[in-house]
């Protein structure tokens, strides 16, 4: 698997020099947009039909890929056999990439899944902050965010996973800085407030 996480590219060409990168390319004849396709093309079909391999490229943020690089998605998506599909392509990106999608009807049809991730509801939230403090390493038995505190994070970030993320985090931080051991709702609606007070004394200027 092949991944993009910040795809920002100024030019078709450099997002294709990317992925030929990316995948190992090396030894194009040429350097224009159609000498890349077509070593990308040949890569592919390479590695799909002769060595029977799967390649799978996922694109996050992909909401930030301009026009003509979505463009270029599209045609890679052409290449196929009758038997094969020679590109596994993923892509997630935020609500306004879908608009633009979507009116490219030849690659919205190519798209075999389509899937919108929903604002979390409170028990998603909690097992969202239980895997991620247990990915963290955290292992005690001790809940380290109180019932109260999870509530207050659900009602602040509406189930948004990136706010939950960033209200955890600067949680935590709250913790280690005032040498405290479990995270309150009073904390949560602390940083909360922080967080807003800027804004209400520009709002006030």
């Amino acid at each position: 698997m092949t991944m993009i996480l910040n795809p920002i590219y100024e030019s078709e060409k450099q997002f294709l020099a990317d992925l030929a990168e990316r995948f190992g390319i090396n030894n194009i004849p040429g350097s224009t947009v159609l000498d890349y396709l077509k070593a990308i093309e040949k890569f592919l079909f390479e590695k799909c039909v002769e060595e029977n391999k799967t390649i799978v490229l996922l694109i996050d943020e992909s909401q930030k890929l301009t026009d003509p690089c979505i463009e270029i998605l599209r045609t890679i998506l052409n290449y196929e056999t009758n038997e094969y599909k020679i590109l596994q392509l993923i892509i997630m990106g935020q609500m306004e990439l879908l608009p633009r999608i979507s009116t490219i009807k030849n690659l919205w049809d190519r798209i075999s899944l389509k899937y919108m991730l929903n604002p979390l509801d409170e028990d998603e939230v909690r097992e969202l902050i239980a895997f991620r403090l247990k990915q963290a390493g955290y292992a005690s038995k001790h809940l380290l965010f109180t019932e109260s505190a999870i509530d207050a994070v659900y009602n602040h970030s509406q189930g948004y996973p990136r706010r939950i993320a960033m209200l955890c985090h600067d949680a935590l931080e709250h913790l280690v800085m005032r040498n405290k051991g479990i995270v309150t709702a009073d904390i949560i609606q602390e940083i909360i407030k922080n967080e807003l007070s800027p804004f209400q004394g520009a709002l006030k200027s």
